[in-house]
């Protein structure tokens, strides 16, 4: 066969990403052993062992949010019980939730139209996409309080996503519904995205068949529901009276459309890059497959979903920016970023669908392929290997040792404070001299009276009000900190010696 043959290009392409996906998680994973508790996590600690899941899910609803399945999943956390093994061994478990998240995905919609390899390629693709631009990964895998509320949420979306190509009956009907209660009930964004998704495709369907899909049509209303519960919550109208810009219309629609906006300028760049990559080896396969729901796929038009995946992606900014004054960054954009690389390569489909004959008669030229290989050169020395992305930061945080030497100082807080019954009023602990970005959250404060500090001095029974040293540093980039710690090393072990 042709070594420039398109079995050997789609089967070397899916061999390499693959690769490069383990090459991504790897770090990850180790990373999870450094990983420390922080601010919420003592908070939900301490509110979760005062009484029963059910009630403090009533009483939240009442004073705080209407969010009552992060409520309820906040009961997981770790300190409740103690466990800071606990803490570092529940990211290794969302990271393979994540992996298994994304391949059900891709696998509920392309089982029947390409190999398992090209299952476990695209995958690998969808992975490195999201850790590479992920807003914030320390929010998405380790800060137990962000991803409880928002990556969970994120799992459960791919699970309604896989369903819409299950059959209509009860059963799938019930689960997601299940996932549908779940999801809404965690945070606003992904709530909205939820919904509005299920309507657009109630008003997709009306269109094309002039009659209603009432499987989806109920499960919108379901959705529909759920939001009310959360929007009516009291304690939603209660957290909003502490917010300084909250309820301002003109800050919310021209702050969502700015942001909705600056995603395209952020992330379409890398994605159009992947997706002449996308094309070739998936996109004509699924272009030229002669099955039912592909034929349906294929009469969208493209115009009307671009108009759905635009308004959603703007609507869904609408809830924190109007609700809270705030804009859309870490947790909250790692929502919107997911649902963006999902829409982003429906949409692309549907553009293969639309020209499938000129791109076929493009790839059909050997110069095609090695212009595709180029592009996938490009993308992996200027995304996935570049030093100052998440991966890179990664890297720099083990290699360096930040992320030992972060774990070893806030155990030697913890011991500082921990049943620590001295006669002192105040207890100064000491400032992070390392502060690996990947798993590094947040911090307490220099002053006694804020929250996080009062939390944390309660739940390890520290008598003396407790605060943190302050010390003025500049953050310094990956390379900075690669060159420092090589100068290290060159000192320790090459200086010479007189």
């Amino acid at each position: 066969m042709n070594k420039l043959s398109p079995q050997t290009n789609k089967k070397g392409i899916n061999n390499l990403l693959l690769l490069l996906a383990i090459g991504c998680l790897l770090p990850l994973f180790i990373l999870s052993i450094y990983n420390q508790p922080a601010n919420d996590d003592y908070t939900y600690a301490l509110r979760d062992m005062d009484g029963s899941i059910w009630s403090t899910i009533v009483d939240t609803y009442l004073t705080w949010s209407g969010r009552y399945f992060a409520t309820a999943i906040a009961s997981l956390n770790p300190l409740t019980y103690h466990s800071l093994t606990a803490y570092q061994l529940y990211p290794i478990g969302l990271l393979l939730l994540f992996i298994s998240s994304i391949y059900l995905l891709v696998y509920s919609w392309l089982h029947r139209v390409v190999n398992p390899y090209s299952i476990v390629g695209l995958t690998a693709l969808l992975l490195i996409l999201y850790l590479i631009k992920a807003p914030s990964i320390s929010e998405s895998f380790y800060w137990f309080s962000g991803y409880a509320a928002y990556t969970i949420p994120m799992l459960l979306f791919c699970g309604i996503l896989a369903l819409l190509r299950k059959k209509k009956n009860v059963c799938h009907f019930t689960l997601a519904t299940l996932l549908i209660v779940a999801i809404v009930g965690s945070n606003e964004i992904s709530a909205v995205i939820t919904t509005l998704l299920l309507g657009a495709i109630c008003i997709e369907y009306y269109l094309q068949k002039k009659q209603v899909n009432w499987y989806f049509l109920g499960l919108a209303l379901v959705a529909a529901l759920c939001i009310l519960i959360v929007i009516l919550s009291p304690g939603n109208a209660i957290r909003m009276e502490g917010q300084v810009s909250s309820s301002n219309w003109i800050w919310t629609i021209g702050g969502s459309f700015l942001q909705s906006c600056s995603w395209f300028v952020l992330w379409a760049p890398t994605l159009l890059l992947v997706t002449f990559i996308y094309i070739p080896v998936w996109g004509l396969k699924l272009a030229n497959t002669d099955l039912p729901f592909l034929k349906k796929i294929q009469k969208l038009p493209f115009t009307r979903l671009f108009i759905y995946f635009c308004s959603i992606l703007f609507i869904a900014h609408i809830p924190p920016t109007y609700g809270l004054g705030t804009v859309v960054i870490g947790r909250i954009a790692n929502v919107i970023y997911l649902y963006y690389i999902v829409g982003w390569f429906f949409l692309v489909q549907l553009l293969i669908f639309q020209y499938k004959e000129s791109i076929e008669t493009y790839y059909k030229h050997r110069l095609a392929w090695v212009v595709t290989y180029g592009l996938l050169f490009i993308f992996i020395f200027n995304n996935v290997v570049s030093l100052n992305n998440n991966i890179g930061t990664s890297y720099v945080d083990l290699i360096t040792g930040k992320a030992y030497h972060y774990s070893i100082e806030m155990q030697n807080r913890y011991k500082i404070m921990k049943d620590n019954q001295s006669s002192n009023d105040t207890i100064v602990l000491p400032a992070l001299e390392y502060i690996p970005q990947t798993i590094y959250f947040n911090d307490l404060s220099d002053e006694t009276d804020y929250w996080a500090n009062k939390d944390c001095q309660t739940y390890w029974n520290c008598k003396p009000s407790i605060l943190l040293h302050k010390i003025n540093s500049l953050p310094t980039s990956n390379f900075e900190q690669l060159k420092a710690f090589g100068k290290k090393i060159r000192r320790k072990n090459f200086s010479k010696k007189e």
